[in-house]
């Protein structure tokens, strides 16, 4: 996970810069608000945390795919960039 990441990389601030932690800590804040419901899938069960998403009541199909893509490609990129901070981590883009 991500978080994960971000906080194992936070452990070691003598080798990182602690701004840039804290910047990607916010981008993937930003993310998990952005983050959208999808009909039906309400009451699945969240691994780890708890919180609620927003409902996406007036969304068609395309568009949903659409913003699961563009959710996917922000949380890969923030992945990314939590491994080019300490590239021992190993990163698996399919595995946020």
């Amino acid at each position: 996970m991500i978080e994960h990441r971000l906080n194992e990389i936070a452990s070691n601030t003598m080798e990182i810069n602690e701004d840039s932690v804290r910047v990607l800590k916010e981008l993937l804040d930003q993310w998990k608000s952005d983050l959208i419901e999808v009909p039906g899938n309400e009451n699945h069960y969240h691994h780890e945390h708890s919180h609620s998403h927003q409902l996406a009541s007036d969304v068609t199909d395309e568009q949903m795919l659409e913003i699961q893509k563009e959710l996917d490609a922000r949380l890969s990129l923030i992945g990314k960039r939590a491994t080019q901070l300490k590239p021992g981590l190993t990163h698996d883009e399919h595995t946020h």
